[in-house]
């Protein structure tokens, strides 16, 4: 599957999103296979949070890990698997509970066996809530 097919089943199909990440409501806001990109909003469920009334880190990063990696796969194509070998978050503040949350990522540089990808999860005003970068290795699907 190429990039611009990946897209388009990312777009119509919930399917496309792990069950892990399903969970937390994603809803396709653009994905760009021409620059490896991927914007999707979210609406955690109650279970997402904490005592103080935002995100729990945890699934952050959930949302990142998977936005950035299927905006690399938009450009890569769908007979990669991308498993992370390292991933850094910068909890930059609080993710509200109550408010529709945006999560960008996309790929930063591919080589023949490791992938640089990067993003940000944004509150409704725009705010960065949270950065994040992954080295992850490139596999084709089996």
């Amino acid at each position: 599957m190429d990039g611009p097919t990946y897209a388009e089943f990312v777009r119509t199909d919930l399917r496309a999103f792990p069950p892990s990440t399903a969970c937390l409501n994603p809803h396709v806001l653009d994905i760009d296979p021409a620059r490896g990109f991927a914007r999707f909003a979210f609406n955690p469920p109650d279970f997402a949070g904490n005592f103080m009334n935002s995100i729990q880190g945890g699934y952050c990063a959930v949302m990142l890990d998977d936005t950035m990696a299927m905006g690399a796969l938009a450009k890569m194509g769908g007979g990669f698997t991308l498993p992370t070998l390292d991933m850094n978050l910068g909890y930059l503040r609080a993710a509200p509970m109550d408010e529709q949350l945006v999560c960008e990522g996309w790929l930063l540089r591919r080589g023949r066996t490791v992938a640089f990808l990067e993003g940000q999860l944004l509150d409704a005003k725009g705010r960065i809530c949270t950065k994040a970068s992954i080295t992850c290795m490139v596999r084709e699907r089996d």
